[in-house]
């Protein structure tokens, strides 16, 4: 899955190196944010069951908004609106379906 968050106000996109992803202020986070309300580890991204990406706030004070919602763990869609502090970003990525049982091999596998 490739996750972008593109900055509403700059639209800058940030493209997420991996899943899971910590975004904060620390040197050491996947993804690095110079908001000065944004913390060390603000919140964390990745795939909880199935294609949609997820949110969990690594925060106490509910700093981490979906479409306007003050979120402790929530799950993020395309086109939703993702609030890290003081930076808001509109997230894309592709979802993806999962089969249950693989296709069965061509003959020339």
């Amino acid at each position: 899955m490739y996750v972008h968050l593109v900055d509403s106000k700059s639209l800058q996109t940030i493209y997420l190196p991996r899943l899971p992803a910590i975004i904060g202020r620390d040197a050491e986070v996947d993804v690095r944010l110079a908001d000065p309300l944004v913390t060390p580890f603000h919140c964390f991204l990745g795939r909880r069951e199935g294609p949609a990406l997820h949110v969990w706030s690594l925060r106490e004070d509910g700093c981490t908004m979906v479409n306007g919602r003050r979120v402790e763990d929530a799950k993020v869609l395309p086109g939703d609106r993702l609030v890290i502090g003081g930076t808001e970003f509109i997230v894309e990525y592709e979802m993806h379906r999962y089969r249950e049982t693989p296709e069965p091999c061509a003959a020339s596998c």
